[in-house]
């Protein structure tokens, strides 16, 4: 008996071994693997993609064909992800992509370095202190391994590029110095590690974005501020109504809504209408696809009035939502200045919707990321995800956004300085002139 027990706990702990081991980026996988996914992807694409019809030029079916020889010469997980990130990287949309889990951040890393994204230049803001005397914060970071951003824009998945890879690899890095003058730095992927080994030490000092989803704080008397940082949490929105009372006591709130990524149009809207002054809101127009299996037929058939079964362009749509403010609702009846920027993405998008037409709603700062829609989700080998956007979305009008984003009424560039806040003090200095 206890030979036995002896012997199952050996098995149990060599299956377990043998199931992490699976999921290492160094792993192998099967050919199986790879064409199930490949093919998994191509599916769900060519049934379900919103946005086939803005890529006129793109044979979804060839480009399937051409990745196969593609994904059967990957030699691990790593190599497979990447490849399958390519692949589904040529639909060019922000909520259509490869889902990671922590398995992969287990493996993969960048350099500690921190930089911004200003009118499509990458400029250092900060790095690790081991870096400062090769580094200097506002260098330009023009090519990664000898690549430019240019070359990887023009490929299938501009997040995609050489930044990311194992663990302690080097990257070459190019830069232009402030002065203007050009030099290759040869750094270490090891962000993740020095954070998890607490010896990343950021120089500049970096001022890290507010940790919780919700803050409230009073800017003086006359202003007050409040972060969203998702939507993705009912939770915000308690403590949204919860501040009301403290809100009310200024005349004008900064809302800033630059790092929310989206969530849940519904959480957007419960606090869009404290805000509207209007009497009722509008959301997004949308549309999705039909796939319609015996029109198809008949279209193959010759049927040329249901042609667009055979090119992916029969829709289902629908008109913004008109929601009336309830009557009771006591809204704040001030002005609201929102904050935002290109990591500002779908149901935050859908928020800026909501309150588009506000005449006492103003939007400052960037250009928002331009996605939103409904994913749909499914599981492809190894233990990650793929989505692919169901759903096109539009403004009321039928004006579009995605792949342009909303752009602000006051435009403000990013301060390449950390500590500084070019966004909000310009929202300070509106809400000053208008006294």
């Amino acid at each position: 008996m206890n030979r036995f027990l002896c012997f199952f706990a050996v098995f149990i702990l060599l299956t377990v071994s043998v199931k992490v081991r699976a999921q290492a980026m160094k792993d192998t996988v099967s050919k199986d693997d790879k064409i199930y996914a490949l093919s998994l992807i191509w599916k769900e694409a060519d049934y379900n993609f919103a946005f086939f019809d803005r890529q006129p030029h793109l044979n979804w079916d060839s480009l399937y064909v051409a990745y196969i020889p593609k994904i059967l010469a990957t030699k691990n997980v790593y190599e497979y992800v990447k490849v399958l990130q390519n692949f589904i990287g040529a639909l060019k949309d922000g909520h259509t992509g490869i889902m990671l889990n922590q398995t992969y951040w287990n493996d993969i890393d960048s350099p500690p370095v921190r930089f911004k994204n200003r009118q499509g230049k990458r400029y250092v803001i900060a790095v690790d202190s081991s870096l400062k005397g090769q580094i200097p914060a506002g260098a330009e970071i023009t090519r990664l391994n000898g690549k430019t951003w240019e070359d990887f824009l023009n490929g299938p998945d501009l997040e995609n590029n050489d930044w990311f890879g194992f663990e302690g690899t080097p990257i070459e890095l190019t830069i232009l110095t402030p002065d203007r003058k050009e030099a290759k730095v040869v750094v270490t992927r090891n962000d993740n590690k020095l954070f998890r080994a607490k010896k990343l030490k950021w120089t500049p000092n970096v001022i890290p974005a507010p940790a919780e989803n919700f803050e409230y704080k009073s800017l003086s008397q006359k202003v007050a501020y409040v972060s969203l940082g998702t939507f993705a949490d009912s939770a915000v929105v308690t403590q949204f109504k919860n501040a009301l009372p403290e809100i009310r006591r200024h005349q004008a709130l900064v809302l800033d809504i630059r790092n929310n990524s989206g969530g849940n149009d519904d959480y957007a809207l419960q606090i869009a209408e404290y805000l509207t002054d209007r009497p009722f809101i509008v959301g997004s127009m949308w549309k999705t696809r039909i796939n319609n299996a015996a029109k198809k037929a008949w279209a193959k058939q010759g049927d040329t009035s249901l042609a667009g079964y055979l090119h992916r362009d029969v829709w289902e749509k629908h008109p913004g939502d008109n929601v009336r403010i309830p009557a009771n609702l006591a809204r704040l009846n001030m002005p609201v200045y929102i904050l935002t920027s290109k990591r500002t993405f779908s149901a935050a998008e859908d928020f800026l919707i909501y309150l588009n037409y506000s005449k006492n709603v103003v939007r400052i700062g960037q250009t928002t990321g331009g996605s939103s829609g409904q994913p749909l989700v499914f599981d492809i080998p190894h233990g990650f995800s793929a989505r692919i956007c169901a759903k096109a979305d539009e403004f009321p009008d039928g004006t579009e956004f995605i792949n342009i984003g909303i752009k602000p009424q006051i435009e403000v560039e990013p301060s390449l300085v950390e500590s500084e806040d070019s966004e909000l003090e310009r929202a300070l200095a509106a809400i000053a002139q208008n006294k």
